[in-house]
């Protein structure tokens, strides 16, 4: 499988779309459940999506299975 290129997820941006306060650690923990590794860098996560999910390429992708996942 070729590698992906990670995908910097900026934590205000989560909160903007979908209009709640998710805190970072529960994002970071959605993620990593979902296969994503995941680097939190200050106001940023840092996203390398697992090779077999190839609908994951920007930053809406990210908070679309946040929201998801969370229950929205």
């Amino acid at each position: 499988m070729p590698a992906r290129a990670p995908i910097t997820l900026p934590i205000t941006k989560v909160r903007d779309v979908i209009g709640i306060d998710i805190e970072p650690s529960e994002m970071v923990r959605i993620l990593t459940q979902l296969g994503f590794d995941v680097e939190q860098q200050s106001d940023s996560l840092i996203c390398k999506p697992p090779s077999y999910r190839f609908d994951m390429s920007i930053r809406e992708d990210l908070i679309e299975e946040i929201a998801r996942i969370y229950g929205l």
